[in-house]
């Protein structure tokens, strides 16, 4: 009878340990869980304070914009390129190489837009044929404009560039972009922003009528 109950008691004893040792892995699970779920959430907060932080730096940052409207093929197209000025940058110069394929389009001419005018600026105009290449097979034109001031150049359009469009199928066309920019002492400012133009081609003219910008250009 001892041993019967002795038996049964080891058997409850090994019962409980087990149900023990059972609540222990859940609560050391749970733990766990908990555990990651606030590195997750540290995580994406630091993700977005990171994000913050790298919109505010980019409002500080002068930009370029180039800006072009929808275009039908064998019309004509323009592109301006508008500044936005940086907290206490003085943007008094600015070139820019503009990349196009030769064979979708033709340069036609530029005029100063009234930023440049406002700010008494002058611009030279160089172009230079690009040999077709194995990523340009038709070849490409490199277009530079320098926008040259004494004085810093307000926000607003700079210059507006015109474009003869072929008779191409309706695509996007891309215009590789570089530039470079000096404040009034001639010093080179790195806090500017720019991404490449693209003008579209298509067969359908959105609702908005084109040219919006031209009321902001001086005929020179």
């Amino acid at each position: 009878m001892y041993k019967c109950l002795l038996g049964t008691f080891l058997l409850v004893s090994l019962g409980m340990i087990q149900i023990l040792a059972q609540g222990e892995e859940a609560a050391q699970g749970e733990e766990a869980a908990q555990d990651e779920e606030a590195a997750q959430d540290e995580e994406a907060a630091q993700g977005e304070e990171a994000a913050q932080d790298e919109e505010a730096a980019q409002d500080e940052k002068a930009i370029v914009i180039l800006a072009s409207p929808h275009v039908l093929p064998g019309e004509r197209a323009y592109l301006t390129l508008l500044l936005a000025n940086a907290p206490d940058v003085a943007v008094a110069q600015l070139d820019h190489w503009l990349e196009f394929p030769k064979g979708k389009l033709v340069y036609v001419n530029s005029r100063l837009g009234i930023a440049a005018d406002l700010a008494k600026a002058v611009l030279n105009v160089e172009i230079q044929d690009k040999p077709a290449s194995g990523t340009a097979e038709e070849g490409t034109v490199v277009l530079h404009l320098s926008i040259k001031s004494e004085r810093p150049i307000p926000d607003g359009p700079l210059v507006e560039v015109s474009f003869n469009v072929a008779n191409v199928q309706p695509q996007t066309i891309v215009f590789a972009h570089r530039w470079e920019a000096l404040n009034t002492e001639g010093e080179e400012i790195s806090d500017i922003v720019s991404t490449d133009g693209q003008l579209e081609v298509t067969h359908q003219l959105p609702d908005a009528p084109p040219g919006i910008f031209s009321c902001f250009f001086y005929m020179h």
